[in-house]
């Protein structure tokens, strides 16, 4: 208890001075209302034609819907290009030779170019791994990796949303 009572004050002056740290340091967020600059900068990409079948519309569909939520300004300024595969690899494998687990990775090689001068602008790689197990039927699994598919979708999305509002940061 005596310890306890000797540590109190410079317990709370570390608490203190780590407040002090935090607020000096240049994190903020992204969306912050006083700074909307990052989220016009969102609302001027648009995202072309994913050539990935449906797993490529339901990524630009939902990237579309994360950089510009609620309207559609024609005012675009930047052109995004997406290069998407995807690729299952065996991950747990038994005596018998049997695969009952995989992985599943989704990459997306991310192009930004500028409207203006076609100039690329930014250019990054993204991959989302989820995992699942086919130990069940044919359609069990075949729904297995639609499912873990379109987790991927929703994590790819994000992830790239995340990454061109750290460019528009930074620049």
């Amino acid at each position: 208890m005596l310890l306890l009572r000797k540590c109190k004050p410079i317990c709370l002056t570390l608490m203190v001075l780590s407040v002090f740290f935090v607020q000096s340091c240049n994190l903020r967020p992204i969306h912050a209302k006083g700074d909307a600059s990052v989220s016009d900068d969102l609302r001027h990409v648009s995202v072309h034609i994913i050539e990935f079948g449906r797993a490529g519309q339901q990524l630009r569909t939902r990237l579309e819907n994360l950089l510009d939520p609620g309207t559609t300004s024609s005012d675009k300024q930047y052109d995004l290009y997406i290069d998407l595969n995807s690729k299952k690899n065996a991950l747990a494998i038994e005596q018998d030779a049997e695969i009952t687990r995989y992985n599943m990775v989704l990459s997306a090689n991310i192009t930004l170019k500028n409207r203006a001068n076609e100039k690329i602008i930014f250019k990054d790689k993204s991959e989302i791994v989820g995992s699942y197990s086919s130990d069940s039927s044919e359609f069990a699994i075949y729904t297995i990796e639609a499912d873990t598919l379109n987790r991927l979708i929703k994590e790819a999305a994000e992830d790239i949303r995340l990454r061109l509002s750290n460019y528009f940061i930074n620049q």
